[in-house]
């Protein structure tokens, strides 16, 4: 049985996530009766803050109205990246919290927490990429390591130390003379064949989105390399691929669970650069764009 993630975000802040049994990405599947998580966001606050409720919907052509009064409430007053994975759903929250919860419909289709891990030592938070139901990975813009995790015992299990080669620090005179690279966000990740794509956004401070280098970095990592017993796997890291007709790609927890990185049926990656977060659009003088990184 395909699985699919349907990410439907409308003006009224709705999303709708398909689960189902199987791992395999970028499928479709017709069936208009399956397990859906409808997810909705109130804002609470400011920009950054939002009240998150989920309930599950079995039938999608049943005429009905929903409310937030049948739905549990899985965060309140932060923002979260949302991510659908082996029948849980996964909130990222990422301004205080600075946690990933797990959640599960029980028998009656309430979602019930299955754990949480904290991830404060990244500060504010990437995407989640998920290898499988023992491996999965997170970024963010305090720390020059990616977390491993497993997302069935939602605990920590190893880092990527990518220290060694980040580039943090690096002169690119840009925007004007002088300026460096300040902030490496590791913000979108994908899984293709053996290998792992990080996408960076690279700035030169994270309140105004400021990007520090007129180009988009992408990380790659091998990860038959990966040992969840090693503090570093610095072995693993293979190289950074570069190019200069974009900037950028994602942001933290980009679109509360959109995703900037896909992956086609031929293992071919398409990463969108949006060149948007923070309207620096004029600023880098780059177009939006999508960029290919070929399979192999």
């Amino acid at each position: 049985m395909s699985k699919i993630v349907i990410n439907l975000i409308a003006s009224i802040f709705t999303i709708v996530l398909f689960q189902s049994c199987s791992k395999e990405e970028n499928s479709i599947e017709t069936a208009q009766t399956a397990n859906y998580s409808l997810i909705t966001r109130v804002q609470s606050g400011g920009e950054s803050s939002f009240n998150f409720y989920v309930q599950n919907v079995k039938d999608l052509s049943e005429v009905k109205t929903y409310s937030n009064s049948e739905a549990t409430e899985v965060l309140t007053s932060d923002a979260a990246g949302i991510t659908a994975f082996s029948g849980a759903l996964y909130l990222n929250s990422y301004v205080d919290n600075k946690t990933i919860t797990k959640w599960i419909p029980n028998a009656n289709g309430v979602y019930e927490n299955h754990g949480f891990l904290n991830i404060t030592e990244l500060g504010n938070s990437g995407n989640v990429c998920f290898k499988d139901e023992n491996t999965a990975f997170v970024g963010g813009n305090t720390s020059s390591k990616i977390i491993i995790f497993n997302p069935t015992t939602m605990q920590k299990t190893g880092t990527i130390d990518f220290s060694s080669v980040s580039k943090v620090g690096t002169v690119t005179d840009f925007p004007v003379v002088g300026d460096k690279i300040n902030v490496a966000v590791p913000t979108e990740m994908i899984i293709s064949g053996n290998y792992m794509y990080v996408s960076f956004m690279h700035m030169k401070d994270s309140n105004s989105y400021t990007p520090s280098a007129k180009k988009v970095d992408v990380l790659v990592i091998d990860i038959t390399k990966i040992d969840t017993n090693d503090t570093s796997n610095t072995n693993a890291i293979v190289k950074w691929t570069t190019d200069t007709r974009g900037v950028g790609s994602g942001s933290f927890n980009s679109g509360h669970g959109a995703r900037f990185m896909i992956k086609d049926e031929s293992g071919d990656v398409y990463i969108l650069c949006h060149n948007m977060w923070g309207s620096h659009r004029q600023t880098t003088e780059k177009p939006a764009c999508l960029l290919r990184i070929k399979n192999g």
